[in-house]
């Protein structure tokens, strides 16, 4: 014989805690992976000026060095930027997990 029991308020909030901390956990999850992908992007991004850089004519080379230079730091600070946003959403994921596992 089975019965049908209501959920207490207490239980339902329980509930939505829960599927709360799971949905945050997946956002952050997928802004983790964004990020990846942008630091995969500059990563190589900078690769393929390396190499574009290094077949060029040396007279060509020193024409551009200035652009390449400023271009390079403008990544370089994109880098260190995302790899700090990388950095927060992780420990926010993590605070999120242990908040779960207390639950």
């Amino acid at each position: 014989m089975s019965q049908n029991k209501a959920i207490s308020d207490a239980g339902r909030r329980q509930i939505q805690q829960i599927m709360d901390l799971k949905r945050q956990i997946a956002d952050l999850d997928n802004q983790i992976r964004q990020l990846d992908g942008d630091v995969n992007n500059l990563t190589q991004d900078q690769k393929s000026h390396s190499s574009e850089h290094d077949a060029l004519e040396p007279g060509e080379r020193s024409r551009i060095r200035c652009r390449s230079t400023r271009q390079l730091a403008t990544q370089e600070s994109q880098l260190a930027s995302t790899r700090d946003q990388q950095s927060d959403l992780k420990k926010r994921r993590t605070t999120a997990e242990s908040s779960l596992q207390r639950g």
